[in-house]
């Protein structure tokens, strides 16, 4: 009797802790677990997690990089506390999320350990920042205001004023991928206009980034999709998700440049899915960044199951 106590808690535990292992190079890209990986993530089994879906990300050798919950099988929408952490295991940032939406406080530390920022989001979604200090420990920022001056290691940065958490005044920085200088103008935290210079060129916007969306919405993109491409299945029978993830890529044109998908394995069905998509008659909206004209990617979730 004992032994078959065992076995069944032993089984009972082992399908509790039951987990999937993905693995993603230096920029996140899924690859083969196989291949020198950078990240790998365990998607934990949901009864752990009230209901929720719980997924833990690790650097290469083992050292915890994020844990947080989706509320979907399709690990959309965040749902919750996520936490980061350096590769020296100390904590790198910690945020809220509501439906995928940031809420309510967040942190953000030095790779020493020394508190960076913290601050809260709005109900409107942007970010109000409370304070602020150097790595050296020198508070810049004390409760919603003073001088914020950010600045990685990729030589990109972001200076300006803060004025009841917001930003406020004229706002200075550079994109190294784009190679790119900007001033942007607040008012009480809202954007008001920008000028950014590449390569001599001056550019004038009022946005700062155009996302290449569908122009006549991201559901004239998934009714043309569903209405036009028949779902194998073997797909929704094996249910990889309740939806398949488009991830397109826009040109400077506004034109399809790549097309590919985040939960389909078979290839021959992700072929003509993609073939599917590239006959889209729709037109996108310019991808801009500060004005600059630049390739983008969208994700866009197709239900697959009603």
């Amino acid at each position: 009797m004992k032994s078959l106590i065992t076995f069944v808690f032993t089984l009972g535990v082992s399908i509790l802790f039951s987990q999937k292992k993905e693995c993603y190079d230096e920029s996140w890209k899924e690859i083969s677990c196989n291949k020198n990986y950078a990240y790998y993530r365990l998607f934990l089994n949901n009864k752990l997690s009230g209901g929720l879906y719980k997924v833990e990300d690790y650097y290469k050798d083992g050292t915890l990089q994020m844990e947080g919950s989706y509320s979907d099988n399709l690990y959309f929408y965040k749902q919750g506390e996520f936490k980061y952490y350096y590769e020296n295991g100390k904590n790198s940032s910690i945020e809220n999320y509501a439906n995928n939406k940031l809420i309510g406080e967040f942190k953000k530390w030095y790779p020493n350990g020394q508190l960076k920022w913290e601050g809260r989001y709005l109900n409107d979604g942007n970010p109000e920042y409370i304070n602020f200090w150097t790595e050296d420990g020198i508070q810049s920022v004390k409760d919603g205001d003073g001088k914020f001056f950010l600045k990685s290691n990729d030589g990109s940065f972001s200076e300006g004023n803060l004025k009841n958490g917001k930003e406020d005044g004229i706002w200075k920085g550079y994109m190294p991928d784009l190679n790119l200088t900007y001033e942007d103008k607040y008012d009480n935290g809202i954007f008001i206009e920008g000028t950014s210079k590449r390569e001599g060129k001056k550019y004038i916007y009022t946005t700062i980034q155009d996302i290449p969306y569908p122009q006549k919405g991201n559901d004239d993109l998934r009714n043309f999709v569903i209405t036009n491409f028949k779902f194998p299945e073997k797909i929704v029978k094996d249910n990889y998700s309740d939806a398949i993830i488009l991830v397109i890529t826009i040109d400077e044109s506004g034109k399809i440049f790549d097309i590919n998908t985040e939960n389909i394995v078979d290839e021959k069905v992700k072929e003509k899915l993609i073939n599917t998509v590239r006959k889209y008659p729709g037109k996108f909206i310019i991808p801009k960044i500060r004005g600059f004209v630049t390739k983008q990617t969208i994700k866009l979730p197709i239900l697959i199951i009603e």
